[in-house]
C-alpha cells in the first residue's frame, strides 16, 4: 500500500469521518474502520491517506493487505503487517498464543486492506481483536468490496457502536472529476466519466488515452474500434483483466462470453453460446458476481464498468469473437431478442449472401436514421456489403445509407455513395429516383448551398404534380425554407402557403415549419399582423410536438426561432433553437449543428450575451469546416464579426473579413448581405462612414433576420486608438438567416437598415438625407409597434441630433431609445444608448447627467462582455468637459466672422493675451490646432 499523490476529490464528508476516529484514538480509545465499496472505487487510496494523517498525528501505524493466492497461508495478512515489528506467524501454535502474541504488539493504528481475500485464520484473529481490543489506543480499519463483506468482522465492528465508523465509498461524478481535471474539455471529462464509471481507480489511467480510444471502449471497441484501442489503451486493459484471467476455465469463458454478447447476457444464452450446462454457467455468473466484476439486472447480467467488459472482451481472439457474435444473434433470432441487439451481432458476424442477416440489417438500419444516424448508417453500410451486385433492393439501401452519412455530419460522402447509382432515375425501382432528389436537397440544405437545393426540390415538385407525391408537403416545407435563403420572400410565401394547404387539418410538425416560413415570409413583406398570428400557430404545433416527430425535420426548426426573434420574442427563439441543438446532440445528427450553432450565437449576440455568442461562433465555424462546408464556415464567420467587434475592436475583425473576400463567401444571397451588413458596422465603428454607406449600398436593400439589429459603432474610432470615441450607430446584434429581404421599408429588416444608413450619412455630414431615413425607420416602426425597431430608430434621430450640435434633444432622444431598447431586451443596445446620452449630455454641459449615462453604459457593456466599449466609455466619461463656457462661445463667433485677436479684444473689452488664453482653451476642448479647425468644427456642429 504505496503512498498516493493524486489529490482527493468528492471525499470531503469521509476524510472528516477519518478525522473523528484519530481524534478518539488520541483521546485514549479503542475505535474501527470499515471502508466497503465496488471495484477501484478508491478504498486503497482512503487508507493510504488515513495512514499518512496517523503518522502527521503520530500515531504508529502498521499495515497490511491480503491477496488471492494466498489465502491457504494462515494468518498471512497479520504476517504482513506485523513483519516490521519482528511478529511472524507460527506453523504450530495454539491459537490463544497467536493472539495473546499480537495483543502485546498492538497500538496506534493498524490497517488491513482488502479483506475479502483474505485466509480464514487472519479473519477470524480481525474479529477477535475487534470484539477484544488491546487496553492500549487503537485503530483498526479495514477495506473490503461491497459484494463479498467479512460478516462477522462487520458483526464485530457494529458491536462498537459511535465508536465504529463505517464508510461505504460511491463513485465519483461530473463535479468531482471537474475539480480533479479542470483543464481537460468538458467532452473529454464527459468521455472519461463514462469509460471509468465514477472509479477513481481507473481515472488516471484513461487520462493517458485518446478520445477515439475512450469512445472505442465505450462502444464496445469492434471493427473500427479495434484500431482505436491499441498502444496504451491495451497496457490498460491487459492490467484490468488479470483477476479474470486468474478464474477457471469455466468462469474466464463465461466472462468473455459475456463481453461479448453485452446487455442481453443470460445464463441460457452463455450456455448456448459456451456449450457450457446451465448449472456450470450459473457457478460461473455466481463467482464472477462474488467477484464484483458482473452484476445482476433482472434476469439480465453484465459488466458495469464498459473498460473492463473491454478489457475481458481483448482476452478473445479475432476469429473466436466472429464465432461468439454469430452464436449470440443465433440465439437472438430463435428467442425474438430486439431489433438492435441482433443487428449489432449480425453486422460482426453475417457473411456476404445471407439473406437472412441483410433484412436484419437493413431494418435495423431504417430503424434509427433519426435517432440514431452514425449506427443506422454503419448497419446499412453492412448490409450493402452482405447484400448482392445486382440486387434490386440495393439502390433504396444505398439512398437511406447516404441520408444518414449526411445527418451524422460527413457531408462529402453522401455524393460519393450517390454516384453508385444509375444517372437515370427511370432505371431505379419503385421512388427511388425520386428520393435521390430527396437525399441531394437535403445534403445542399445542410451544406448551406440554399440554390442547389432549391433547384433540386423545384425539379422534384415539377415532376411530381400536387397529389400525386406523398412527400409533396415535406418537399413544399424544405422548398420554402430554401427560397427564404435565397432572399425570395414572395417564393417563400407561396410554397409555405401550399404546404398549408396540402396539410389541411393536420396538426403535423411539417405544419408547424410551414406556419414558420409563412411568418418569416410575412414580415419580410411588412405584414407584421399576419407574422404574428403564423407565428403563434408555428410556436403552438412545435411546442406540442413529440421529440421524435421533431426528429427528421432539426434543420427547419429554427425557422420558427428566427420569426420568434424578429418579432421580439427571445424567449421563444432561444427555447426552441436550445431544442433543437439538444435533440441534435442526442440524437448524433451533426449535420445540422453547425447552422444551429450559427443561429444560437446570432441570438446570443441579439441578447447581450457576448462571450458567448463569440464561443458558439467560433465552435460553429470548427464544425462547420469539420463537415468540409465552406459556406457554413462563411456564415459563421458572419456571426462572428458582431460579437468580436463589441469586445475586441475593430482590428480584431479585419482577420475573419479577409478570410470572407478571400472564399468570396457567402454565396447564398441572405448570407451574403448579413455579410455584408455586419462588415458596414465594422467600419463604421473603425470610423468610416462612407465605407459602410458603399457596403449598404451593394444588391438589394440589406435585410436580416434572427438578430435584426444594428449595435452602435463607436464613430471616429480606429482600431489603434478605441477609446477616442462614443457610439454613433444604431445599435443592432448580429445577423442571422434565414434572409427576408424586402425593398419594403415596412419590413422589420428594412427599417434597422434605414436606422443604420441614417446614422451613416449623418457620419458624412448629409444632415438632411439623415434626418429622411431617421423620420421613415421611426414612421415604420410605430405603424408596427415593434419596441425594437423604434428604439433604433430613436438611435437615429439622437445621432443626428448630436451632429447637429442640439445636444439637449439629442440625450432626450437617446435616453427615449435606451428605454425602448432595453424593454425589448436588448441589454447591450440599450447600454450603447446610454453612451450616447453621455455623450450628448456632456455637449449640453450637464456633466453630472452625464458621467450617470456614462455609468449606466459601462455597467452594461460590462454585463455584456463588451471589454472593447467598455474601455471606450471609460476614456470618454473620464475625459475633460468639451462644453464651451458662455465667454468661450461668444470669441467662437467673433472667430468665425473672421475678427483677429485684437480685433476681439476690443470688441469685448479684454486684453489679447486674455483672447489668446481663452483661444487655447477652446482649441483642447475641441481638439484642433487652429483658427481654422476650430471655425470648421463650428460649422460641422
Amino acid at each position: 500500500m504505496g503512498d498516493e499523490v493524486t489529490p482527493m476529490v468528492g471525499r470531503a464528508a469521509e476524510l472528516e469521518l477519518l478525522d473523528r476516529a484519530l481524534s478518539m484514538v488520541a483521546a485514549g480509545r479503542f475505535t474501527g474502520v470499515e471502508i466497503s465499496g465496488g471495484l477501484g472505487v478508491g478504498k486503497t487510496r482512503l487508507l493510504s491517506e488515513l495512514r499518512q494523517r496517523a503518522a502527521a498525528a503520530g500515531l504508529s501505524t502498521c499495515s497490511g493487505r491480503a491477496v488471492e493466492v494466498e489465502q491457504s497461508r494462515p494468518y498471512g495478512l497479520f504476517a504482513e503487517a506485523l513483519g516490521p515489528l519482528g511478529w511472524r506467524a507460527p506453523e504450530k501454535a495454539d491459537r490463544l498464543d497467536v493472539y495473546y502474541g499480537v495483543h502485546r504488539l498492538l497500538g496506534g493504528v493498524l490497517l488491513l486492506d482488502d479483506l475479502h481475500w483474505a485466509d480464514p485464520a487472519s479473519l477470524q484473529l480481525t474479529e477477535h481483536l475487534i470484539r477484544r481490543p488491546p487496553p492500549r489506543p487503537l485503530l483498526i480499519a479495514v477495506t473490503f468490496r461491497h459484494t463479498r463483506p467479512p460478516v462477522r468482522v462487520v458483526d464485530a465492528l457494529v458491536g462498537h457502536g459511535p465508536a465504529a465508523i463505517r464508510i461505504g465509498l460511491a463513485r465519483l461524478g461530473p463535479n468531482d472529476l471537474e475539480s480533479l481535471l479542470p483543464d481537460l474539455p468538458h467532452r473529454r471529462r464527459e468521455l472519461i466519466l463514462r469509460a471509468s464509471g465514477g472509479s477513481p481507480g481507473l481515472v488516471r489511467a484513461l487520462c493517458r488515452l485518446s478520445d477515439d480510444a475512450l469512445a472505442a471502449l465505450l462502444s464496445g471497441g469492434d471493427h473500427d474500434g479495434d484500431r482505436a484501442i491499441g498502444g496504451t489503451a491495451r497496457d490498460v486493459l491487459a492490467g484490468l483483466a488479470a483477476e479474470i484471467v486468474a478464474q477457471d476455465p469455466d468462469t474466464r469463458a463465461v466472462a468473455q462470453a459475456a463481453a461479448v454478447a453485452g446487455d442481453q447476457a443470460t445464463v441460457d444464452l452463455l450456455a448456448h453460446v459456451t456449450g457450457l450446462t446451465v448449472t456450470a454457467v450459473t457457478s460461473a455468473v455466481d463467482r464472477l458476481c462474488w467477484l464484483g466484476h458482473v452484476e445482476v439486472y433482472g434476469t439480465r447480467f453484465g459488466f458495469p464498468n464498459p473498460v473492463l467488459r473491454a478489457a475481458v472482451r481483448a482476452l478473445v481472439g479475432p476469429a473466436t469473437r466472429v464465432g461468439l457474435h454469430a452464436r449470440v444473434a443465433g440465439y437472438l433470432r430463435t428467442h425474438g431478442g430486439p431489433l438492435r441487439a441482433l443487428a449489432h451481432h449480425t453486422e460482426r458476424s453475417a457473411g456476404p449472401g445471407d439473406e437472412t442477416a441483410a433484412r436484419t440489417l437493413v431494418d435495423a438500419g431504417l430503424s434509427c436514421v433519426f435517432s440514431a444516424p452514425a449506427q443506422s448508417g454503419r448497419w446499412l453500410a453492412a448490409a450493402l456489403r452482405v447484400l448482392p451486385e445486382g440486387d434490386p433492393r440495393r439502390p433504396t439501401v444505398t439512398l437511406r445509407y447516404a441520408r444518414a452519412l449526411a445527418l451524422t455530419g460527413d457531408l462529402n460522402r453522401p455524393q460519393a455513395v450517390l454516384t453508385d447509382l444509375p444517372d437515370d432515375p427511370a432505371e431505379l425501382p419503385d421512388e427511388a429516383g425520386t428520393r435521390v432528389g430527396d437525399v441531394r436537397a437535403l445534403v445542399a440544405q445542410l451544406r448551406g448551398d440554399a440554390d442547389e437545393a432549391a433547384a433540386i426540390l423545384r425539379e422534384l415538385l415539377r415532376r411530381n404534380p400536387p397529389g400525386t407525391a406523398a412527400a409533396e408537403v415535406g418537399r413544399r416545407v424544405r422548398l420554402a425554407a430554401a427560397e427564404a435563403l435565397r432572399s425570395a420572400p414572395g417564393a417563400t410565401r407561396i410554397h409555405a402557403e401550399r404546404a398549408l394547404a396540402g396539410a389541411g387539418n393536420d396538426r403535423s410538425v411539417l405544419a408547424g415549419m410551414a406556419h414558420g416560413l409563412s411568418a418569416v415570409a410575412a414580415l419580410s413583406e411588412g405584414r407584421i399582423a399576419a407574422a404574428r398570428i403564423h407565428l403563434a400557430s408555428a410556436t403552438d404545433l412545435v411546442d406540442a410536438a413529440a421529440d421524435e416527430s421533431l426528429w427528421p425535420h432539426l434543420d427547419l426548426l429554427g425557422t420558427v426561432s428566427w420569426a420568434a426573434a424578429d418579432l421580439g420574442d427571445l424567449a421563444a427563439a432561444g427555447r426552441h433553437l436550445a431544442r433543437a441543438r439538444e435533440l441534435a446532440e442526442d440524437t448524433g445528427q451533426r449535420g445540422v449543428l453547425p447552422y444551429l450553432l450559427v443561429l444560437e450565437a446570432a441570438l446570443h449576440t441579439r441578447a447581450g450575451r457576448l462571450v458567448a455568442a463569440l464561443r458558439l461562433a467560433r465552435e460553429a465555424g470548427t464544425a462547420a469546416r469539420r463537415a468540409g462546408s465552406a459556406e457554413l464556415a462563411a456564415m459563421a464567420d458572419a456571426v462572428l464579426l458582431r460579437p468580436l467587434l463589441w469586445t475586441a475592436g475593430p482590428g480584431a475583425t479585419a482577420a475573419v473579413a479577409r478570410r470572407l473576400a478571400d472564399a468570396d463567401r457567402p454565396r447564398t444571397a441572405a448570407w451574403r448581405r448579413i455579410a455584408g451588413l455586419n462588415l458596414a458596422v465594422a467600419a463604421l465603428a473603425a470610423g468610416h462612414p462612407q465605407e459602410c454607406l458603399d457596403r449598404l449600398a451593394i444588391g438589394p436593400s440589406p435585410s436580416q433576420t434572427l438578430a435584426n439589429a444594428w449595435t452602435a459603432a463607436p464613430a471616429n474610432v480606429t482600431a489603434a486608438a478605441p477609446a477616442n470615441a462614443p457610439p454613433d450607430a444604431p445599435p443592432r446584434a448580429t445577423a442571422a438567416p434565414p434572409a427576408h429581404a424586402s425593398p419594403s421599408v415596412e419590413a422589420p429588416a428594412a427599417m434597422q437598415a434605414e436606422a443604420l444608413r441614417a446614422v451613416a450619412l449623418a457620419g458624412t455630414g448629409d444632415l438632411g438625407a439623415a434626418r429622411m431615413a431617421a423620420e421613415r425607420a421611426q414612421l415604420t416602426a410605430a405603424g408596427a409597434g415593434l419596441p425594437y425597431e423604434l428604439g433604433l430608430a430613436g438611435y437615429a434621430r439622437a445621432s443626428i441630433a448630436v451632429r447637429a450640435g442640439r445636444s439637449g434633444e439629442a440625450a432626450r432622444l437617446a435616453r427615449g431609445a435606451a428605454a425602448d431598447l432595453a424593454t425589448a431586451g436588448a441589454p447591450f443596445d440599450a447600454a450603447l444608448a446610454e453612451h450616447l446620452a453621455g455623450r450628448a449630455h456632456g455637449r449640453a454641459g450637464h456633466v453630472e447627467w452625464g458621467r450617470a449615462a456614462f455609468d449606466r453604459a459601462l455597467g452594461g457593456y460590462r454585463e455584456c462582455g463588451a471589454g472593447w466599449l467598455a474601455a471606450v466609455a471609460v476614456a470618454e466619461r473620464d475625459r475633460p468637459a468639451r462644453t464651451l463656457t458662455a465667454r468661450e462661445r461668444e470669441i467662437a463667433g467673433l472667430v468665425a466672422m473672421g475678427l483677429t485677436n485684437q480685433e476681439i479684444a476690443a470688441r469685448l473689452f479684454l486684453s489679447r493675451r486674455t483672447v489668446e488664453s481663452h483661444l487655447s482653451r477652446m482649441f483642447a476642448k475641441l481638439d484642433v490646432r487652429s483658427r481654422t479647425g476650430l471655425i470648421n468644427r463650428l460649422r460641422a456642429a
